[in-house]
C-alpha cells in the first residue's frame, strides 16, 4: 500500500515497536484503517464493521485513559467470537465464516475494558523490549482479551 496515502498505518507500523506509543491519535489511525478495509479491500460499510472497529479502538491504550470503561457495541462481539472459537474448535478451521453467523446478526451488547496492569499508566512510550524484558505485554483486559498474566 502507498506509505503516502495510508499515514497514519504507515506511521504505526514503522515506530510502534520501538516507541509502543500511538501514532499521533488512535482516532485517526482507526479512521484510516476504516478507509483501507473499505476502499481497498472493498469490505462492506455495515455494523459489523463499525463493531469491529469500535472493540479494537477500545482495546488500544492510551495515556490519560480511566478503567473500567464500558462501551456500547451495536454487536456482542463477544458472542460472536465465542462462536467462532467453538466453531474453529470442533474442526472447522477453514471455513468457520459460512457456518456461524455474520457479527451483524447478533444482539447489541455492551464490552467492559480494564487496565490492570496500569499500561496506560505507566508503559505508554516504553520501547518493547522494555516490556519484553520485565515479562510484560501491552494488552488491555476485556472479555475478549487473551489469556495472560496479571504482574
Amino acid at each position: 500500500a502507498d506509505p503516502d496515502r495510508w499515514l497514519m498505518i504507515s506511521t504505526a507500523l514503522n515506530t510502534l515497536e520501538g516507541f509502543m506509543a500511538p501514532p499521533g491519535s488512535w482516532g485517526l489511525f482507526m479512521a484510516e484503517v476504516r478507509s483501507y478495509l473499505i476502499d481497498v479491500l472493498g469490505m462492506p460499510e455495515d455494523s459489523g464493521l463499525r463493531t469491529a472497529l469500535k472493540v479494537q479502538h477500545a482495546h488500544l491504550p492510551g495515556p490519560g485513559r480511566v478503567f473500567p470503561e464500558v462501551h456500547e457495541l451495536e454487536h456482542d462481539f463477544n458472542a460472536w467470537q465465542e462462536a467462532m472459537f467453538q466453531c474453529r474448535e470442533e474442526g472447522n478451521r477453514e471455513d468457520w465464516e459460512e457456518r456461524i453467523p455474520r457479527l451483524c446478526d447478533f444482539p447489541p451488547a455492551t464490552l467492559t475494558i480494564a487496565d490492570p496492569n496500569e499500561i496506560c499508566r505507566r508503559d505508554m512510550g516504553k520501547s518493547r523490549f522494555a516490556l519484553d524484558i520485565n515479562l510484560r505485554n501491552w494488552e488491555l483486559d476485556s472479555p475478549i482479551a487473551r489469556a495472560r498474566l496479571n504482574m
